[in-house]
């Protein structure tokens, strides 16, 4: 990178970004030389000026922000479209850095005029994705519990890019979680814990002890299964599997709490919500898609039905 000053006069390190796309950014284009924010010289190829940093910066953010000049239709001299400022902007974004001075140099940078949504005439991915949850959500409550391959909603506004039924939520859903790569793979032996709170008078001896009850005997819901539908629930160690079965109020009554420990006899592929990616940078390479389709897993419609499916242990 040439030494010739940049017009701002000014270079920054990537400690100083803090972002990892930005720091990125400056391990790869980056000199070695002092950092007018920290004072500091890596010894790295690090040292970036502020101005290539902000050109990186606004080639991302013109994917999903614009002036509102650019596409907004006006009436009476006023834009229709909402608009925001430069601060609210790094807000949504998400931007921090590790000084004010810094801060406002950047901020200085994309202060020409008000930021719109580029595609403002349509809902961002991850806002159809919630949208598109809270109908699906309700259906399967509500109208039809395990039939709803096709509903009359299927017809309608096709055409639009926020169009998304319930019967197509689930495909929907399925990509997200192959491209978020949440299945993982239970080798042939792995160990699958259950217990069994009972009367101390009894014992437990048998592995059909711990199978899951008889149909006749599934009588109340449960956190996956509805009424009538036995399923295996089991935990990767005993602790865990005590956790989620031991009642407190047991405490005292006599009851034991018996365990059977379980081995897979064939691969099996499961959900894992423990392992939701992190919210990548907004300056990342994988674009937009991938951020919102992780932003709704994190922060949408999704993120309080994953707590309640693996609750708080």
């Amino acid at each position: 990178m040439s030494d010739q000053q940049p017009r701002s006069g000014k270079y920054v390190c990537a400690s100083c970004l803090e972002d990892e796309a930005l720091r990125t950014f400056a391990h790869e284009h980056g000199d070695t030389r002092q950092c007018d924010y920290c004072g500091k010289t890596p010894t790295t190829l690090s040292v970036v000026p502020l101005e290539d940093v902000t050109e990186f910066m606004g080639k991302a953010i013109a994917e999903e922000w614009c002036d509102p000049a650019e596409t907004s239709p006006v009436d009476g001299g006023e834009y229709l479209v909402k608009s925001i400022d430069n601060e609210e902007l790094f807000f949504r974004i998400g931007l921090e850095v590790s000084s004010d001075e810094l801060m406002e140099d950047l901020l200085a940078a994309f202060a020409d005029h008000d930021w719109c949504e580029v595609n403002w005439q349509i809902l961002s991915p991850s806002r159809r994705w919630g949208s598109a949850w809270e109908r699906f959500e309700h259906v399967i409550k509500h109208e039809r519990r395990y039939i709803f391959w096709y509903s009359d909603e299927d017809d309608e506004s096709e055409a639009s890019p926020d169009h998304l039924p319930p019967s197509q939520m689930l495909d929907e859903i399925q990509a997200v979680i192959n491209m978020a790569k949440m299945v993982k793979e239970l080798h042939v032996g792995t160990a699958i814990c259950r217990v069994r709170v009972h009367e101390g008078s009894k014992t437990l001896t048998y592995a059909d002890d711990f199978t899951p009850p008889p149909v006749n005997c599934a009588t109340q819901p449960n956190r996956m299964s509805p009424a009538g539908v036995p399923m295996f629930y089991g935990a990767a160690d005993f602790h865990t599997a005590f956790e989620e079965v031991v009642d407190p109020t047991d405490k005292g009554t006599g009851k034991l709490v018996s365990g059977c420990q379980f081995a897979t006899l064939t691969r099996l592929n499961v959900l894992d919500l423990t392992t939701i990616p992190a919210m990548p940078s907004y300056f990342a390479p994988e674009g937009p898609f991938n951020r919102h389709v992780i932003r709704e897993v994190h922060e949408g419609s999704l993120a309080a039905d994953q707590e309640r499916w693996t609750g708080a242990h």
